[in-house]
């Protein structure tokens, strides 16, 4: 899994050193010129109770990951389907943020949204979200065309040498009826 809450990528064996360096141990500079993409979805916890209630397990083995079915609440209460509705509007919110919608290139499995230390949403992609990611950020003819590139920026007399890494930042609120989220897409850097 990519781990893009924090502007690095998380995966196993070599990645995972990687994820250390970047995610945790470098002080990523401001967002290269601001925000490149934003998805919303709002959805009707009405709605998710309904197809819960003709699927059951089939509905949420299809919308969310094994990680996100383990972290369920126990009991099928209000919190329950506030947190059912707030994946699936985050993992809406994702697909049109990279502009392919949830089908061909991007399935509900690529996307698992996790809970931080301090509760914020974290957003983690399979390899097959990653790409779409990538396929998207390199759509936009901006330079960063792998995982984690080094940019060579003029910078007055001399070159500014920067890595560069594309990030999902997402947002996720409700109300007793309503679960909304919002993602967007920044290219974050670091002078080395």
């Amino acid at each position: 899994m990519f781990a893009l809450n924090w502007c690095g990528y998380a995966g196993s064996g070599e990645k995972e050193a990687v994820l250390t360096e970047v995610g945790e141990n470098i002080d990523w500079g401001d967002d290269l010129g601001g925000i490149y993409a934003h998805g919303i979805d709002l959805v009707e916890i009405g709605r998710i109770k309904q197809a819960l209630s003709r699927f059951d397990g089939d509905f949420l083995c299809r919308i969310l990951t094994a990680c996100e079915i383990e972290a369920l609440p126990p009991t099928r209460n209000a919190r329950f389907y506030e947190w059912v509705a707030g994946r699936f509007a985050a993992k809406e919110a994702i697909a049109k943020t990279l502009g392919c919608g949830i089908g061909r290139k991007l399935a509900w499995a690529d996307m698992d949204i996790r809970t931080g230390k301090s509760g914020q949403p974290e957003v983690y992609l399979s390899e097959n979200g990653y790409a779409a990611l990538m396929e998207y950020v390199v759509s936009m003819k901006f330079p960063v065309s792998t995982e984690v590139d080094v940019l060579k920026l003029q910078k007055g007399k001399g070159e500014a040498i920067f890595k560069a890494a594309p990030c999902l930042k997402l947002s996720l609120t409700h109300t007793a009826e309503l679960a909304m989220a919002s993602c967007i897409l920044t290219i974050s850097t670091k002078i080395i």
